[in-house]
């Protein structure tokens, strides 16, 4: 013993000395230590055989080499070997590897799917050169519900010819065309009528061709188009295809440029581009703000300069032109980078549903980490084994740690798959309700957030395994395997594991039970009209075909006469833009007997054009007078029906019936034009949003009419039978005019949800896997315990007491970690779904509905999932535990 303990000592000097001490792992001193006592049995001293042993590793002087060898060796054969055994291990239990690594692959698949959209949607710049300097210009008007309204023509103008922070800045409007090639059925296609500045905007040159040029926005320039790659493939991907012609709404258009593939702005489906054309002599007035504008940024220039600059430039124009904006209001022009623009309306949804599925996947690693705990728990023996063998702590936490990540990267290249499976679905159930959506794509940013996710699972399923597993010295484990209790220390672990559980998925239910609740409140809404048994379907009229007023009236008054010979067709009637398609158009009016306080106070309100059975098809309820009829025509008075909520507004209680209005304001020079009817209100922009006042004009006598209106259809015909006969009569009137978006009312209302649905679904999912592997955890804990006791519970039942009395301290066990975890959970969701009050209608994110009933729900749901262990313990004999 002297011996040793003087070795012991000799040692710990020469290690001072060399100064390697530090650096000095276990392997290194186990062959210092067999080296010297292989020189003590030569006879040597200890002091001379430990000073032998350090130069035959190659001398003091070389000592830290030599470590940093032997430890970089040990280190990689121990991770390998660490590897192997893992790997041996898993396979060893089978059935544990898999339930495990299928819980991890659904929590690491649904996060990297759904961070695949946020990365798409929210993250990934705009597909533009330095899209980081491109903004959005609108005006603001503080107070209002929208305060980034667009931009009137002068107003444009103003701003190109006086800002100085801009390279370029260009207007733009979104319109349909009719495409006819050859013989060819005509075709709607989206396009975009813009200045020629756009494309300078975005950076984004003509891959064939050029695009837009100076001077072709002029009146009587050449008529020009840019062509979106797309089509150029649709239409045969002849690169001679510049020079040629195409026919856009009856007209030639000389084609010019093709743009890149995946160049789309401003919306998907956008495939061509058309110059804006501007005569300065016949400027439209500065409240018809209809032309969406965006600028690029001079090199260099912050968007606090330039908004600063903007604000100079506003506040000149409303000097400059007070009837228009009028004296005191805060009226200003605010940029806002382009892609908070686009995706601005989404943002607090996405965040809130990527911090849902983070959520998940904490629930996955904590349900992971209790199965584990309890594999960890067989494994007593075999680590106290190790340990005395020689195995340090830190070696067995490695090891554990090994498998861990070994189960997570498994998982991971699964949850690959789910992810991209997953993605496929989020589009379908997305539509066309999120932007950018078309965008989502597994790249290198989802590949390497699933193998951080990947990293990080493992490290958080394995760490408290790891740190538990080995703490338990050969000698209580021994005693623990004579009693038959392998891991009792463990419990208090997995259960604390189990109330965290319980409590994330509690907050994803209450979060889920809030969109619900307020999905429903949604439904339940009065639009205000029948969707049931309508087809609806959009006609536009090729101005070349049909130049005149007359025409247009004519082509859509023999539309809806030729439907209605149809005997299963009730009525058909015309509209301009339907409720809930997204289209508005405002106009200014004057009224008979109101002053306003100055021109720009003058009342503009939505306008639609329609006819007198649109009301009937429709079921809008009649409130007072008349709605239109064959005497509304032209050459005829003037007249109007006002909605409810308009004739509220501007007559108070009183009956606007007969009262008069002057569209443009009372000094534009225009007629008089008489108040007829009122009509109930309709949600035309979407069931969560207040019916707009709106003012109806007859279609058949409004000037302003443009050729572009929709038919309605009231039938008892199927959906597929009313969209053939709708395109069957609109092709006998004239087969070169596309008859598009031939859908149901029903869908109209649908496509409106499709946020809130996208929303709900999601949330609604994350909480059903959430719930699912919190109770899974309830139950498996519950077990173990049941398993743990069972002696305990062979002697009470020996010793008299009741199954009930058995069955009541189990599920007391399971009680109380619900309730626990319920008490956290409650806390958890007061706070985090506070972040939820901008995705809610007409509910509080504090509703006690939610609150009370869904906890009340998964407590006796976890107490249903506790019962199957509950009830194995009391079918336990007391003869059998002592066997």
């Amino acid at each position: 013993m002297a011996m040793m303990s003087k070795l012991a000592v000799a040692l710990r000097s020469i290690f001072r000395r060399s100064r390697v001490e530090r650096e000095l792992d276990e392997e290194l001193r186990f062959h210092l230590e067999m080296q010297t006592r292989e020189n003590i049995r030569s006879g040597m001293s200890p002091q001379q055989a430990s000073r032998r042993a350090a130069l035959q590793l190659g001398g003091v002087e070389q000592t830290r080499e030599r470590v940093r060898e032997v430890r970089s060796g040990s280190l990689l054969l121990g991770w390998w070997q660490d590897f192997v055994y893992g790997l041996r291990m898993l396979r060893k239990q089978p059935l544990v590897t898999l339930i495990a690594g299928l819980t991890l692959a659904v929590g690491i698949g649904a996060n990297s799917a759904f961070f695949s959209v946020v990365d798409g949607v929210l993250l990934s710049p705009l597909p533009y050169p330095e899209a980081d300097r491109i903004v959005a210009v609108g005006n603001r008007w503080p107070g209002e519900d929208d305060d980034f309204t667009s931009l009137s023509l002068p107003e444009f103008l103003d701003l190109r010819e006086h800002s100085d922070s801009f390279q370029s800045v260009a207007a733009y409007n979104v319109r349909s065309y009719n495409l006819s090639l050859g013989d060819a059925e005509a075709e709607r296609v989206l396009g975009s009528m813009a200045t020629p500045g756009i494309f300078g905007v975005l950076g984004t040159p003509a891959t064939l061709g050029r695009t837009l040029e100076e001077g072709e926005e002029a009146p009587g320039a050449d008529k020009v188009v840019v062509i979106s790659h797309r089509l150029w493939t649709r239409i045969g991907a002849d690169r001679s295809i510049i020079g040629r012609d195409l026919r856009l709404d009856g007209d030639q258009f000389q084609v010019v440029g093709v743009m890149p593939e995946g160049f789309h702005f401003p919306r998907q489906r956008t495939d061509l581009w058309l110059p804006h054309k501007i005569d300065s002599s016949r400027l439209p007035s500065r409240g018809s703000r209809n032309r969406r504008v965006v600028a690029r940024l001079k090199p260099g220039l912050r968007l606090e300069q330039a908004q600063s600059e903007i604000d100079a430039l506003a506040q000149s124009l409303s000097a400059e032109h007070p009837q228009h904006y009028g004296e005191g209001r805060g009226r200003g022009i605010a940029l806002k980078p382009l892609l908070e623009r686009t995706v601005g309306s989404v943002r607090q949804a996405m965040l809130v549903l990527l911090g849902a599925v983070g959520l998940l996947l904490l629930i996955a690693c904590a349900n992971v980490a209790n199965l584990l705990l309890a594999r960890g728990a067989s494994r007593g023996p075999e680590l106290a084994v190790r340990s005395a063998m020689g195995a340090s702590r830190g070696r067995l936490v490695r090891q554990l740690l090994t498998e861990s990540f070994l189960l997570s990267l498994f998982a991971g290249l699964a949850g690959l798959l789910l992810a991209w499976g997953g993605i496929e679905a989020l589009r379908s159930l997305a539509g066309t309700g999120i932007p950018r959506i078309h965008e989502v794509d597994l790249d290198w940013r989802v590949l390497a957030f699933t193998l951080g996710a990947s990293m990080a699972t493992g490290l958080l399923a394995g760490i408290a395994p790891a740190w538990q597993g080995p703490r338990r010295s050969v000698h209580d484990t021994l005693k623990a395997e004579g009693r038959g209790q392998g891991g009792g220390a463990g419990l208090g672990l997995r259960r604390a594991i189990v109330v965290a559980e319980v409590a994330l998925a509690l907050v994803l239910l209450i979060g889920s039970g809030l969109l619900a609740q307020s999905f429903f409140k949604v439904l339940s809404v009065d639009a205000g009209l029948r969707t049931e048994s309508i087809v609806t379907a959009r006609i536009n009229l090729s101005p070349s075909t049909y130049s005149s007023r007359h025409q247009a009236v004519d082509y859509f008054t023999r539309l809806a006469e030729r439907i209605e010979l149809d005997p299963r067709v009730r009525e058909a009637g015309l509209i301009n833009w339907l409720p809930f398609s997204g289209s508005n158009e405002d106009w200014t009016f004057g009224i008979e007997g109101y002053q306003p306080a100055s021109a720009a106070d003058e009342p503009g309100e939505q306008v639609r054009m329609a006819d007198g059975a649109y009301f009937r098809v429709l079921g809008i309820p009649l409130l007072a007078g008349r709605v239109f009829d064959d005497s509304d025509r032209d050459g005829n008075p003037l007249t109007a029906v006002v909605s409810q909520s308009l004739a509220r507004k501007y007559w108070g209680d009183e009956s606007p019936v007969g009262r008069r209005i002057k569209i443009w304001g009372m000094n534009s020079g225009q007629p008089w034009t008489t108040v007829v009817g009122v009509v109930g209100d309709v949600r035309h922009r979407g069931l969560a949003t207040e019916a707009p006042p709106i003012l109806y004009f007859p279609y058949a006598q409004v000037k302003q009419l443009r050729a572009n209106m929709a038919v309605v259809v009231h039938s008892a015909l199927d959906p597929a039978q009313a969209s053939d006969l709708i395109r069957r009569e609109a092709q006998a009137l004239d087969k070169n005019q596309p008859v598009y978006l031939v859908i149901t009312m029903d869908e109209w209302v649908s496509r409106s949800l499709t946020q809130r649905r996208f929303n709900l679904y999601l949330l609604a999912a994350f909480s059903v896997m959430a719930l699912l592997l919190a109770l899974v955890g309830v139950s498996g804990v519950i077990a173990y315990f049941v398993s743990e006791r069972t002696r305990e519970i062979g002697i009470r039942m020996a010793l008299g007491a009741q199954r009930r009395d058995i069955l009541r301290m189990v599920l007391s066990q399971s009680a109380r970690l619900t309730l626990q975890g319920a008490a956290l959970g409650l806390a958890g969701a007061f706070a985090l779904t506070r972040f939820m009050e901008g995705m809610l209608f007409q509910v509080s994110a504090t509703e006690p509905i939610a609150y009370v009933g869904l906890t009340l729900l998964l407590v006796a749901i976890s107490m249903l999932a506790a019962f199957v262990p509950a009830r194995r313990a009391v079918r336990v004999s007391p003869l059998e535990t002592f066997k």
